[in-house]
């Protein structure tokens, strides 16, 4: 008997994208639409018309396209407007509330019937209650690629202005609340690290609800060969979290290092024009790279000083996994069970950057066990297929059709 799976997301799950929660969500959903007794249907908003004709095998596919604002009828714009400049909005500010109602009516139109939903990132789980309504016997998955709340914890931190500080602080309290209420109503709740489930626990989610999975990271397999001379960071670089450490390493860290013969290669597509007008003769402005193993292969190590964001960080773990020596914070290594100065280095003051690097490039660093050691870590903690196979346990235990 096939069990009818619908996922519902915020955005089209990509192969080699240039993002790492679609890169995770095509790993689990393409991975699923190959089993044999499981019927996979996806709703999803795609960015544009070439988005929405996104094709994957054994998966029907409804894309949902965004539509101008309807200026036409002022209730539905202004709804529109709100879900996307108030704070307080109900279900956040990543979608517009027309995206939500066309989610809602394509599952009407469809006729479909799933045995189990999954709502794909956290701003779906507001969809829970009027789903739940709609498919009282249905099971309902949560996938948290980030613990949202997080986000607002880290905006309210990095801010200078006491009252810009509170400002944060009071929205990302009321997000918590509305996070927290929404994923809870559902069975099953998929969080991306352990640190995620942890804090998920410690929020008063049932432990028994909470089943992390691995997210999905490139395998990155280089001989390594550094040039001790580049130091890489990368991301894409119109993400603010992405682009915020670049320029803070520039004007904090690269001052302590003009004695030292040290390049920095800003690798991410869509560099801002704040970006180049950084570059100088020991810092290159790369953007797009097709191929990341010859940068990989070459560095020395790769920074991280990350102050925004919530969850894994991908770029931390395909360096680990490529044997990358990496510095980072707190931010950058949360999830990731790796032990300071064994696996990778832990810095947070820009002073423990330069050291740290001035220490790399004088050889004073056993380059080869902290590599081997960043690549056991990844290896140990990450496996990909198993957490597959586990998630689709769980969705075939919990359809009732095993």
């Amino acid at each position: 008997m096939s069990i009818s799976l619908l996922y519902i997301s915020m955005m089209m799950p990509r192969k080699n994208a240039n993002n790492g929660g679609a890169n995770t969500f095509y790993y689990y959903i393409s991975n699923m639409a190959k089993q044999s007794n499981v019927v996979v249907t996806l709703i999803a908003k795609a960015r544009d018309k070439k988005e929405a004709s996104t094709n994957i095998e054994n998966v029907r596919i409804f894309p949902i396209v965004n539509k101008k604002l309807n200026l036409a009828h002022p209730i539905s714009l202004f709804k529109d407007i709100n879900s996307k400049i108030n704070p307080l909005a109900k279900k956040g500010n990543t979608l517009r509330e027309s995206i939500y109602v066309q989610i809602l009516d394509t599952i009407t139109e469809s006729g479909i019937y799933p045995d189990v939903i999954i709502l794909e990132f956290s701003q779906m789980a507001y969809l829970v209650k009027p789903l739940k309504k709609k498919f009282p016997k249905a099971k309902f998955f949560v996938s948290e690629h980030d613990v949202t709340y997080l986000w607002y914890k880290r905006k309210s931190a990095s801010q200078n202005s006491f009252i810009v500080k509170e400002y944060w602080n009071i929205i990302g309290k009321y997000r918590k609340k509305m996070e927290l209420n929404a994923i809870n109503q559902c069975d099953i709740i998929m969080p991306h690290n352990d640190k995620d489930k942890k804090l998920l626990i410690e929020d008063g989610i049932d432990p028994h609800k909470v089943c992390p999975i691995v997210p999905y990271y490139e395998e990155i397999n280089i001989s390594r060969n550094p040039n001790y001379r580049d130091v890489i960071i990368y991301g894409a670089m119109d993400r603010p979290e992405n682009y915020i450490s670049a320029i803070w390493f520039i004007k904090k860290v690269m001052p302590l290092l003009t004695d030292e013969d040290i390049r920095l290669l800003v690798i991410g597509g869509n560099p801002s024009e704040k970006l180049h007008s950084f570059e100088s003769n020991n810092i290159k402005i790369m953007g797009f790279v097709e191929n990341l193993k010859p940068y990989f292969s070459s560095c020395v190590a790769m920074v991280a000083p990350l102050s925004l964001g919530a969850g894994i960080k991908i770029k931390v773990l395909e360096a680990m996994y490529a044997g990358i020596p990496t510095l980072t914070n707190e931010i950058g290594i949360e999830g990731i069970p790796a032990i300071d100065k064994r696996d990778y280095f832990l810095c947070n003051t820009p002073e423990e950057y330069a050291e740290i690097l001035k220490q790399i490039i004088d050889r004073k660093v056993d380059l080869n066990a902290i590599s081997k050691n960043a690549h056991k870590c990844i290896v140990d903690n990450f496996d990909k297929e198993q957490s597959f196979k586990e998630y689709y346990s769980r969705i075939v235990k919990l359809s009732g059709k095993s």
